[in-house]
């Protein structure tokens, strides 16, 4: 317990420095500030090591994780260098966290979404005893509210042998109660004043190592029921998220399509050339960056057994010389280049990648 007050006191007390860093950082060639923070609420797609924190197994502060890292150190971050979402807000998300409070206890402590929620609730009151209610008000209404969950309550809850809500619910029944608890957080956030909301869909969990390792040793084959379930969450969020643009009045909700964006960069992986350019809003890096397109789409570039996902990423495991040329880092997560493509299609993607409107447009209006 004295872990979980430790990260949320961190939280909090970087919450005030990162909204004002990012007022400052996060503008264009005229100095206007493109977006005063953006809040970031997730799992470990979307942690940046706040599980470094508390007791849990579900952590990365060891190498190799890190080693593509500025400083070439491990951070807490599921990857070998920056996420696609780094550096740009204030971040809540836990590893192994998922949409039910009961997800990612087999990892020990982590910070479900409704405690990220109430965390953000804290955040407010102190940026309203520094800025003012009303100022407060025009933050949170002009940030980006960046949610990224649900992974783990099927890889690391329902799919769990042994799982209460394997033996309870059948798969559409728990994808129902999935959409009914993130419909309840949404519209939690909408109270707390987010009005910018963008929403990551289910990647195709079919694709990762991990379950390609656990459920088929051929790529297309044994684990489809796994994409299959994926896109079946997946239309629900949709469903979900266009009722929301109706219903919540003032918000603007984005629904991202990580399951496309993977799938396609997955499936069409040795056509990712050179990349050339950073999306301008991406703080951490607003240099040139380039790399070559992928060799591996399927097998991790840390790890061991089929596809490198039977064995996690740990110290002594063998681990890739170039990651730059894998699509995932371990058996669970994508590598830095992964990451900037997301984070390109996100900024600027067409409507299969984000709909309605991107990020970049959603800025604009």
């Amino acid at each position: 317990m004295e872990m979980l007050r430790n990260c949320k006191g961190l939280i909090h007390r970087l919450a005030l420095f990162l909204v004002i860093a990012a007022r400052i950082a996060a503008a264009d060639s005229s100095g206007k500030p493109v977006v005063p923070a953006l809040f970031i609420l997730g799992d470990s797609t979307v942690d940046c090591g706040n599980n470094n924190w508390l007791w849990t197994v579900a952590q990365s502060k060891f190498l190799p994780y890190g080693r593509d890292f500025d400083t070439h150190e491990p951070t807490g971050r599921f990857t070998n260098g920056r996420l696609s979402i780094d550096y740009l807000g204030v971040n809540f998300a836990s590893a192994g966290s998922g949409i039910l409070n009961a997800t990612g206890s087999i990892f020990g402590q982590r910070i479900p979404m409704q405690t990220q929620l109430a965390y953000l609730k804290d955040v407010k009151s102190e940026l309203s005893e520094k800025f003012g209610q009303e100022q407060t008000n025009e933050i949170f209404s002009k940030s980006i509210f960046y949610v990224s969950v649900g992974s783990n309550d099927f890889i690391n809850n329902y799919l769990v042998p042994g799982s209460s809500y394997l033996r309870d619910y059948n798969r559409k029944s728990f994808i129902d109660l999935l959409i009914s608890g993130l419909d309840e957080q949404l519209n939690e956030l909408y109270s707390i004043g987010a009005r910018r909301i963008v929403v990551a869909s289910l990647s195709p969990l079919g694709s990762v190592p991990s379950q390609l390792a656990k459920f088929s040793t051929i790529r297309l084959d044994g684990s489809s029921f796994l994409n299959d379930m994926s896109q079946q969450y997946n239309t629900k969020l949709f469903d979900l998220l266009v009722r929301l643009r109706s219903s919540l009045s003032e918000a603007d909700v984005i629904y991202n399509s990580l399951y496309n964006v993977l799938m396609d960069i997955s499936g069409k992986y040795s056509q990712y050339g050179t990349r050339k350019t950073t999306p301008a809003f991406l703080l951490f890096d607003r240099s040139l960056s380039t790399f070559q397109g992928f060799l591996y789409n399927d097998t991790a570039c840390c790890g061991l057994g089929n596809f490198n996902g039977s064995v996690p990423c740990l110290p002594n495991v063998p681990v890739c010389e170039d990651a730059a040329q894998y699509v995932f880092w371990d058996e669970y997560h994508p590598t830095g280049s992964t990451y900037k493509l997301i984070a390109d299609k996100l900024w600027s993607g067409n409507i299969n990648e984000s709909y309605p409107i991107n990020v970049k447009t959603l800025l604009g209006l």
